[in-house]
């Protein structure tokens, strides 16, 4: 509708998005609406170049007749029907999206409203509303749009009746007196603005009251006198509408420069408007007394601008906190009237009474700035052009300079905000204009008490004299909530006090204040003037009963909306207040290279609130520290003599928290604690979100005594020793800044043998990318001077001999991208480079016994060669002897004993792999080394066996190495970590044909061997498992769901233990196996009814099949001689489909789930929503599932239609 009426150039009227976006749960959140403020009323959002728009909705809403004839409408006149079959074609959009805009403006609990509806209404599109357009036009468009969209309602003729006037224009025959009339509508009188008409009153004479001549060519035809004759030709007020609108033409065309100019001149306005001298006697009917309601105004130039308005709450819907004085309930706008020519200075301004001076310009800006406390720095230009007539760059710019350089010049007097280009009076700056401003107004109370004592005179005003503030602002129009339950429904006190309906507020987007209704005469002139008036027939009488002509569709849809905006806004707060929180324990940490290192980075995530105090935190984190302190990953077994250090948890009291950080090399470190003793908030205490917190006894770590605080910080240094090109040592630490330079020395000397004078120390200065072999830049040579040099948190130095070459060492001790150590080859195609490490030399200190030794040899050396070479390299020949060491390949999965015949080319290593050289004699060929794993122990001893002696002769020896007797035991093979796998149950084979190779590991398991043929399965007892429906019930679940968190006290707590050992063969059957456990001679009680399950890393997993299917095999069923069973009292029945999975139910807002309890279901069923749910009296759609593995860790969605194939479900 309003798509092609509009076609000016953009406006500089942008307002700025200040929306926030948080998140909750990785999900984004906008900021929401803030609630209404103190003044009850509601601004309009700024869509780019709306500000037009927004200042003419706020004079329509504002008018009470207008409102009520729009939210009147019911919504079959609007054609907005609740069925879904409702014809689009039938509905009214503009009233439509107005009621809704005029309702959310009375009802809806938020500051601001979009005009995003009402515009996509008029049908614009290609970002129209980004362009700025004519208020008067969109004025008389708009209307228009309206009457035409009310066509066939109740309030067809609303526009007609409020806004609808008529003007008869008249030729009168200076003949024979003949008077020719012809009627013309109006919605609003356009009122001429010239230096020569600076009065309303003086324009509506010239336009009513005056006639123009017609005569010469000019003349008119009179069809009386039926010639050429002179003529008065004039115009009459026929009739006038309850709202006069009055468009004051400020915009004008320049036919010598042909360009458009806005006029600035004074044009000054009544607030009392008598129309009656202007109307034609004859057709009067109405009162023809107006008061002032609302102007727009218009800043800015004639090519673009900002307009907003000052609006008088008739229906006292805001808040005002101005006292209602008799000069605010009886303006009088002619004291402000210019007389004078020059640029108008309002009479009662003290401020602005001597402004015009242009000799000193800083108390001219300290006055404007003294007046508003703070302004930006354009509007303060404006506001010197309108008080002065002249702008800044044409009276002072070329003596001062530019308006900031003048204020930053001026410091002792202005503060300039560069960043918010906002000017503001220093302290003593505005003491002593606010006293000469005082001053000034003392000379003017004899005038003043003057105009009070006119005002006494006016009838009925001394009742206005007693009332309070307090009594004011009731008077205003407070709101009040109709239902105590309801969170949208207000309505205004419907009782009509003295000085009802006289507050002003002035209207600029989303941003509303309350004025004085003197502010108004500064409108009169400038920049900044008036643009359109509203003026409003006296005997108009104000409804406050607007709640009940709300249609109930649109109460209903206020009171959701508002309902959401709640729901919104808690969320909201919950996201922004909400502390996600990393907690670190000691359980999660380790020992490298010196460096305490977490093995877990992210921690374990804890949910807070910043108002939360300091003590809830540490109370929740002890509460919560089981949950937080993960499954230990499994050890490796010890297979070398190499001792390790046990590092043992402490057993002190956790009770300090300390920031704690994770540093770029990789380690921890401390920072200050938290006042846990303390009642102070998580927020006070500088706790953020995202922060690293620490639980400790605050005294050790893993055994070391920690000391915190940013200047004990660790350094992580990369030491690299040079015997020649071919040879070298590396050595990684932990230092303090303080001592770094001398650690450095000290274990650079004890590597290489010799004294610190004579080893040349170089570091790496981090940053260089230089790859220049020749350049000298990228090392630093280290002097004795250490108190210079600023250490990064990683480090890396080079020592070497003084006799070694420069240039070769550079080469060598080059790093890669990632800083570590990489190989430096030699060019000769048959040298390989293996890592040592030694465990024959005894260092004082711990950390050189990491020290790894990087060799170039020649590949088709044999290991006997290696010793040698290493020996003799190190200079350790003459302190070790040659047959008492032996070399071992160390890799990640196996430790392998190397033969002094095999050469390095036969062996499969890598870069990662250590050739230990450690104290023992080397296996022969004849001869395998295999480590010994004891029962219950993770340190293994080494066995040298024949590969010809038979397992029966190994077992013995074995027995006899651990003093142990009896049968109850056999051998099997395990792996690394100690799990048991292969069985050795041929006694006959030799170590070679039961494929023991060097480096295997052999375990000494408890129990009896079964017989050729069978298989000996370890029988287990569990406590009886409690089921979905036996646990749960929908008064626990919703009080769960409540973050109520169950009691724990029915939880299974009975550990499993050994019921015995069956033996069967593979062709048994399930019958078979039911029959031997039920004959097995134990103490324990067995249960009448149970389920046989198969036990898996400890776990109770997969259940065997009951009732009809007893006839399966155990091959059939796969049960091998290493599977475990777990007999557990139950009264499931579980049949051959049927599965059993873990359900566990998510406590809300918090990463933390209940302990798991089981649910059979077929395999194939295919609502797994539908039967949960009504297991434990729920509705489909009430619950959310997930799934996942028992290895997995991540959660993914279970579909209501998906099939039931999991192995683990959550429900939420």
């Amino acid at each position: 509708m309003f798509g092609e009426l509009f076609k000016e150039e953009n406006s500089f009227d942008n307002t700025t998005n200040n929306s926030t976006t948080t998140s909750i749960d990785g999900n984004p959140i906008d900021e929401p609406p803030k609630p209404r403020g103190p003044l009850k009323l509601v601004g309009f959002k700024n869509q780019g170049s709306t500000c037009y728009l927004n200042a003419l909705l706020q004079t329509l809403f504002l008018t009470p007749e207008f409102r009520d004839g729009i939210l009147q409408l019911t919504s079959d006149e609007l054609g907005y029907s609740m069925d879904a079959d409702s014809d689009p074609s039938n509905q009214r959009k503009i009233p439509y999206q107005l009621q809704l805009i005029f309702a959310r403006l009375l009802l809806l609990n938020q500051n601001t409203c979009s005009t995003e509806g009402l515009t996509e209404s008029f049908g614009w599109r290609n970002d129209e509303e980004l362009q700025q357009h004519d208020v008067q036009e969109l004025s008389r468009i708009f209307l228009d749009a309206i009457e035409a969209s009310l066509v066939g309602t109740s309030s067809e003729t609303l526009i007609q009746n409020l806004f609808k006037g008529k003007i008869v224009n008249q030729i009168v025959c200076d003949k024979c007196n003949r008077i020719s009339e012809r009627d013309e509508d109006f919605l609003d009188l356009t009122v001429s603005v010239t230096n020569n008409m600076k009065l309303l009153e003086n324009s509506f004479s010239n336009t009513f009251k005056h006639a123009e001549t017609m005569s010469g060519k000019n003349q008119y035809f009179c069809e009386q006198c039926n010639q050429l004759v002179d003529a008065k030709k004039r115009a009459k007020l026929k009739t006038l509408p309850p709202i006069l609108t009055l468009s004051l033409l400020r915009f004008n065309y320049h036919k010598e420069t042909f360009s458009r100019y806005k006029e600035t001149s004074p044009f000054a306005f009544p607030f009392h408007l008598d129309m009656t001298p202007y109307v034609n006697c004859r057709s009067i009917n109405s009162c023809g007394h107006y008061s002032l309601y609302s102007v727009i105004v218009h800043s800015g130039s004639a090519h673009r601008g900002h307009y907003q308005a000052h609006i008088r709450d008739v229906n006292k819907l805001g808040y005002s906190d101005i006292e209602l004085t008799n000069e605010e309930i009886f303006p009088d706008f002619s004291k402000f009237i210019q007389t004078s020519e020059t640029v108008p200075v309002i009479k009662n301004d003290i401020m602005n009474k001597k402004i015009s001076d242009p000799i000193n310009p800083e108390v001219i800006l300290a006055r404007i700035v003294a007046k508003h406390e703070s302004m930006r720095l354009d509007e303060l230009g404006q506001a010197l052009l309108k008080a002065t007539g002249s702008s800044w760059s044409k009276v002072y710019r070329k003596q001062y300079g530019t308006m900031a350089k003048f204020l930053r010049s001026n410091c002792e007097t202005f503060n300039l905000d560069v960043a918010t280009r906002t000017v503001s009076l220093c302290k003593s700056a505005h003491e002593k204009f606010l006293s000469d401003i005082a001053l000034k107004c003392a000379e003017n109370v004899e005038d003043i008490d003057k105009h009070s004592a006119d005002a006494s005179l006016l009838p009925n005003n001394s009742e206005y004299e007693d009332l309070t503030n307090s009594e004011l602002g009731n008077a205003m129009g407070c709101c009040k909530l109709v239902n105590p339950n309801s969170c949208c429904c207000y309505e205004i006190c419907s009782e009509e006090k003295p000085g009802t309906g006289m507050h002003w507020f002035n209207f600029n987007d989303e941003n509303i204040k309350t004025i004085s209704v003197n502010e108004i005469p500064k409108e009169f002139s400038g920049r900044k003037c008036a643009y359109m008036l509203f003026y409003r027939r006296n005997d108009l009488s104000s409804s406050f009963e607007w709640f009940e002509k709300i249609p109930d569709f649109i109460k209903d849809m206020m009171n959701n909306e508002n309902i959401h905006l709640m729901e919104w806004r808690t969320k909201y707060d919950l996201a922004v207040n909400r502390l996600d929180l990393h907690i670190y324990t000691e359980e999660i940490l380790i020992m490298s290279n010196g460096l305490i290192k977490c093995v877990e980075l992210d921690g374990y995530l804890m949910s807070f609130y910043q108002h939360q105090q300091v003590s809830e935190l540490l109370s929740e984190i002890q509460y919560n520290l089981d949950r937080m302190i993960k499954k230990p990953k499994r050890k490796k077994l010890q297979l070398t003599k190499k001792t390790t250090k046990d590092i043992k948890i402490s057993p002190l009291e956790m009770t300090n928290l300390n920031i704690l950080k994770i540093l770029p090399h990789g380690g921890i470190h401390l920072y200050e604690s938290l006042p846990v003793g303390r009642e102070i908030a998580l927020k006070e205490a500088g706790i953020k979100n995202n922060s690293s917190l620490f639980l400790w006894n605050g005294k050790s770590v893993l055994n070391q005594t920690i000391q915190i605080g940013i200047e004990y910080e660790a350094i992580s240094v990369k030491l690299i020793c040079h015997y020649d090109r071919n040879s070298r040592c590396y050595l990684s630490f932990k230092a303090s800044q303080s001592e770094c330079l001398l650690l450095v020395r000290s274990y650079a000397s004890k590597l290489l043998n010799t004294s610190s004078n004579e080893i040349v120390f170089q570091r790496k200065i981090k940053g260089n990318e230089s790859h220049n072999e020749d350049a000298d830049d990228c090392i630093e040579v280290i002097d004795n001077d250490i108190s210079s040099i600023v250490y990064g948190y990683e480090e890396n130095f080079t020592a070497f001999c003084k006799g070694c070459q420069l240039q070769e060492v550079q080469r060598n001790s080059e790093l890669d991208e990632t800083g570590d150590f990489k190989n430096a080859l030699s060019d000769k195609c048959h040298n390989k480079t293996v890592h040592v490490q030694l465990e024959i030399i005894n260092y004082d200190n711990e950390i050189l016994q990491e020290s790894i030794y990087e060799l170039d040899i020649d590949e088709k050396m044999s290991i006997e060669a290696l010793k040698s070479f290493v020996l003799c390299k190190l200079n350790l020949q003459e302190i070790i002897n040659i047959e008492e060491c032996r070399f071992s390949l160390h890799s990640k999965q196996s430790v392998l004993c190397l033969y002094d015949s095999i050469t390095v080319s036969s062996l499969p290593f890598t870069n990662d792999d250590i050739f230990l050289l450690e104290r023992g004699k080397a296996p022969t060929n004849e001869q395998v080394l295999i480590f010994l794993k004891p029962p219950n122990e993770l340190k293994c001893i080494e066995l040298l066996l024949s590969k010809s002696s038979k397992i029966s002769e190994a077992f013995e020896r074995i027995l006899k190495e651990l003093n142990l007797n009896g049968d109850e035991w056999h051998l099997r093979k395990c792996n690394r970590y100690g799990d048991l796998t292969y069985l050795l149950d041929d006694n006959n084979k030799t170590i070679t044909e039961a494929k023991i190779s060097n480096g295997d590991i052999i375990a000494l398991a408890p129990g009896k061997l079964a017989e050729k043929g069978k298989m000996r399965l370890c029988i287990w007892i569990y406590p009886k498992c409690l089921t979905l429906p036996e646990l749960y019930n929908k008064n626990i679940i919703t009080s769960l769901f409540k973050s109520v968190d169950l009691d724990q006290s029915s939880r299974p707590s009975e550990a499993p233990s050994i019921l015995g050992h069956v033996e069967l063969k593979r062709e048994d059957t399930l019958y078979d196996l039911q029959r031997k456990i039920k004959a097995i001679q134990t103490d324990k009680k067995m249960p009448d009814k149970y389920c046989i399950r198969i036990i898996d890393k400890g776990l109770l997993t997969k259940a065997l099949p009951q009732g009809d299917n007893n006839t399966v095999t155990l091959k059939r069923l796969k049960i091998q001689p290493s599977t475990q069973l777990g007999i557990q009292p139950s009264t499931m029945e579980i049949g051959k489909e049927d599965v059993i999975i873990k359900v566990v139910f998510h406590i809300p807002n918090t990463r933390h789930y209940t302990s798991p309890v089981e649910y059979v279901c077929s395999r194939t069923t295919a609502n797994l929503h539908g039967n949960i749910a009504k297991c434990i009296g729920f509705e489909d759609n009430e619950l959310i599932l997930a799934k996942r593995t028992n290895d997995a860790m991540i959660w993914s969605m279970i579909e209501p239609d998906q099939s039931s194939n999991v192995c683990y479900a959550v429900t939420r």
